[in-house]
């Protein structure tokens, strides 16, 4: 079954929006820009359609869209009845467009790549900044030129590996996300008979342990004693109640009463749609109540500058060992705990201090919406003296 759909997509200056037509067929997927740009205050996404606002000649705009629109669902209707392919319908769709079929096909690496970080796939629906990012690496790599999907060899993995390291000089967590990220653009090549290049199977992706940074119950009790005023005290307590939910921030920082029924905790996951039941936890219920069922609204970059500061004012300064590569290099270096702490330490001090408190490892997974048991080992702070002191 083929459909489509119109989206905006915000150009490199952010003073325009782009519209495309997204269209699908089973699990595959292309993007067709219609050359039709406006401004992002006259772009509603949800409707698929432009909106009043300013001097934007809405008549005009909206009669150029409704002809695609119009052209466009005659073309599908016509491939769901003859059973096109893809390609077909795309080829059909340039046409009505006045653009040439011939290039249709996404040519290389850095197409699929650009549309896989900023649309999204079948497999990938919502792609993120951080994905964005990894693609602009790419690109500087091969400096904007695409290449052929069979170029993708051994050869151009160990240099791109130099680069990164060297050149980049990311720390080596960074350089396997990058590896990460471009097996999984060659993969969704494969999946589309783009190519039939397998070398990138054998592309390792470096990694090394990562210090697992937690607050224990001790801290987190100094943080609430900590004597903050204003956004510092909002700051604090958005992170606290998130070390009591064990949840990433993008669920505990909309938690309201909307989310709580039976003394439960009833949240859907953002990240991984996944539904979790929790009890509510009596410090989380705490400061609900102190903001009548409505947290303050904290962005996660305002969240992650402020508990440092609040971390620091109340002493939690512990020396940590932080032992990384960086450009290659090995490094050791102790640095102050208050100094590493960020909104995802949250969800990591809910598992991690459920864990010693005696929770079994399979209910703490399930606390905080986490399947795999080597992901949750990655969360899982507590220490072999922890461990060996338990037993």
């Amino acid at each position: 079954m083929i459909n489509f759909a119109l989206f905006g997509q915000p150009t490199r200056t952010g003073d325009k929006i782009t519209i495309y037509l997204r269209v699908n067929c089973d699990s595959q997927k292309v993007r067709i820009s219609t050359k039709i740009s406006v401004p992002p205050k006259n772009w509603n996404q949800a409707a698929q359609s432009v909106v009043k606002g300013g001097d934007f000649d809405l008549a005009f705009y909206r009669e150029k869209l409704t002809k695609i629109v119009n052209s466009v669902e005659n073309i599908v209707r016509t491939a769901n009845l003859e059973e096109w392919d893809l390609e077909q319908v795309q080829k059909e769709i340039l046409k009505s467009l006045g653009k040439d079929p011939g290039a249709s096909r996404t040519s290389g690496v850095l197409a699929l790549y650009k549309e896989w970080a900023t649309v999204g796939t079948a497999t990938k629906k919502f792609p993120r900044a951080s994905d964005r990012l990894t693609y602009n690496v790419f690109n500087e790599y091969i400096k904007g030129v695409d290449i052929p999907f069979g170029k993708v060899d051994y050869a151009l993995y160990n240099d791109f590996m130099k680069f990164l390291r060297i050149k980049k000089k990311y720390k080596e967590n960074s350089v396997g996300s990058h590896i990460r990220n471009l097996k999984a653009v060659m993969n969704e090549g494969l999946k589309r008979r783009l190519h039939n290049n397998l070398d990138f199977k054998n592309f390792n992706r470096p990694s090394e342990e990562i210090t697992n940074i937690n607050l224990t119950e001790k801290e987190l009790q100094k943080l609430r004693n900590c004597k903050v005023k204003g956004l510092q005290e909002q700051v604090r307590d958005v992170f606290v109640l998130g070390c009591y939910v064990a949840q990433r921030h993008s669920d505990y920082s909309r938690l309201s009463y909307k989310n709580i029924k039976d003394g439960f905790v009833i949240i859907q996951q953002v990240k991984t749609d996944h539904k979790i039941k929790i009890p509510l936890h009596p410090i989380a219920k705490e400061i609900l109540d102190k903001y009548n069922g409505q947290l303050p609204d904290i962005p996660i970059q305002v969240l992650n500058k402020n508990i440092k500061d609040v971390a620091y004012l109340a002493k939690i300064d512990d020396e940590v060992l932080i032992r990384e590569t960086k450009a290659g290099q090995k490094s050791e270096r102790y640095v102050k705990k208050w100094s590493l702490i960020t909104s995802h330490v949250a969800r990591k001090s809910g598992v991690t201090n459920a864990l010693r408190a005696g929770v079994p490892i399979e209910d703490c997974m399930y606390l905080a919406g986490i399947k795999s048991l080597s992901t949750f080992k990655k969360y899982a702070g507590v220490t072999d003296d922890e461990y060996s002191a338990r037993l």
